[in-house]
């Protein structure tokens, strides 16, 4: 018997100028809003999704031309901050709200407007708001897909090798060296992305030791436990025994993607914001998803709600970004997202996407995760978050080890 989720899973589920900033003021003498806004998206993956409700919202608001905008990944925040301070940043843009601090950072330098007042957010779960919300006040609309970290695995490759979903931890290592030995590589991994590294350790943290998640959301656990560094090490002997493939230490994101959807790698660890990507790389892809089961068969489910978009405070256009705000918060928006990206979704009454996302969510508990807990909790000038992301990588090479590292975690934390 399954045990009950924390929130229920329903069974029907190159860089742009930077003098294209804020739009034009878009309210009429007869009160209609209408005008020109511009709204960027970290990652040209989501820009389908956004002009859907691009789309939808148009048809309410006719007079309303928005332009989208998606940028790369690695560089957004650079273009992001860059644009803000120059006043000529999007009307609207993404944030992880507070999963990480750079919409933190915004507030405190006055270029995110205070929604609070503006938007109501009553349609939306309130377990969402933590990622809106920064001493009370609201400073973005966040989304009902539930982001989690999942192992995506190549249907065919499995039947070839005569391989099946493991029940275990141990029988999913063993997986690992017999999918290596048969020429493939086990999991694809970008060498050069913290954040596809943290995927792939929050998978492991959670797989191996599901006691200790539990206690990330009210911090009731240490970030750089005996626990924390075992996982890392786990991590870190996997790239030894060559899992992550030769020369993965070079490969990027999109060259993670890539080797999985084109059949060179039997599985790949990423969010479950991917299936849509994926099967748009692939449509022929015969692919699945799965937790990571303990030694004792559970199946743990790490992740949080998504951000969605903030609303610049030198917006030109301020009318039509709030209409646009509001319309993300309804339902009726909230359902398209889920969707169109093919999501989990995290609201009981908004149906998940079927397929995929289905068996992502085949969970028997769900957690917080540990980079979250890492952004609430850090202390000093340079976070336990930033200290990740910056040197996240390096356990891979002979200049830090994992307790280097979880030193300096655990040093940042409060």
């Amino acid at each position: 018997m399954k045990k009950k989720l924390l929130f229920t899973i329903a069974s029907t589920m190159l860089v742009f100028p930077l003098i294209s900033g804020c739009g034009q003021e878009a309210t009429s003498s007869d009160g209609e809003v209408k005008g020109d806004l511009v709204i960027w998206e970290h990652d040209p993956s989501f820009e389908e999704p956004v002009q859907t409700l691009v789309d939808e919202f148009n048809k309410e608001y006719p007079d309303v031309s928005i332009e989208v905008e998606a940028k790369s990944g690695s560089d957004y925040y650079s273009l992001l901050t860059t644009s803000l301070q120059s006043g000529s940043g999007p009307d609207l843009f993404w944030t992880n709200g507070t999963a990480t601090e750079n919409m933190q950072t915004y507030v405190e330098q006055e270029k995110v407007a205070d929604i609070t007042d503006i938007v109501d957010l009553s349609e939306l779960s309130e377990e969402a708001y933590d990622l809106a919300k920064i001493d009370d006040k609201t400073y973005s609309v966040p989304w009902m897909t539930f982001d989690a970290r999942a192992v995506y695995y190549n249907k065919d490759i499995f039947k070839e090798l005569g391989i099946t979903e493991p029940k275990t931890f141990d029988e999913f290592e063993a997986m690992l060296a017999k999918i290596k030995d048969n020429g493939y590589v086990p999991i694809s991994l970008s060498g050069l992305s913290s954040w596809q590294l943290l995927w792939v350790y929050e998978v492991l943290l959670a797989s191996q030791y599901p006691e200790y998640t539990m206690g990330f959301d009210d911090y009731s656990v240490k970030a750089d436990s005996e626990e924390a560094r075992a996982a890392l090490d786990k991590v870190v002997e996997w790239a030894e025994k060559g899992y992550f493939g030769d020369g993965f230490k070079g490969v990027d994101s999109n060259g993670q993607t890539l080797a999985f959807t084109t059949g060179k790698a039997a599985m790949t660890i990423d969010g479950s914001w991917m299936v849509q990507t994926i099967e748009k790389n692939n449509p022929a892809l015969n692919f699945g998803a799965f937790q990571i089961p303990s030694n004792d068969g559970t199946k743990t489910m790490m992740g949080s709600f998504a951000n969605g978009f903030s609303m610049n405070a030198d917006t030109e256009n301020s009318a039509a970004a709030e209409a646009f705000l509001q319309f993300c918060a309804t339902k009726e928006a909230q359902e398209i997202w889920v969707k169109e990206l093919h999501a989990v979704s995290g609201d009981s009454e908004i149906p998940s996407a079927e397929g995929v996302a289905q068996e992502i969510s085949n969970a028997d508990q769900v957690v917080g995760t540990w980079q979250s807990m890492l952004t609430k909790h850090s202390s000093g000038s340079n976070s336990a978050a930033s200290i990740w992301e910056e040197e996240g990588t390096a356990i891979f090479g002979d200049k830090l080890t994992v307790d280097d590292l979880m030193d300096k975690i655990g040093a940042a934390m409060d």
